[in-house]
């Protein structure tokens, strides 16, 4: 019996989002995930970039004071 307003493809969708969070801090996998297709693609790309670091912290190498 059919949910109104629900589509298959939208079950799918949520499915997937679910599987591929799974992989959150496992970037080698989303990656690859990414190239499968387009729908996953686009869920892989949302979970890669949820989270963009522009530049490492700083950090202190060379103490010219001594």
């Amino acid at each position: 019996m059919p949910v109104e307003g629900f589509s298959a493809s939208q079950l799918g969708y949520d499915v997937l989002l679910q599987v591929l969070e799974m992989f959150r801090d496992d970037y080698g996998n989303l990656y690859r995930c990414s190239l499968v297709n387009r729908e996953y693609n686009e869920i892989a790309s949302k979970i890669l970039y949820s989270r963009v670091v522009l530049s490492p912290p700083f950090s202190r190498g060379l103490n010219l004071k001594d």
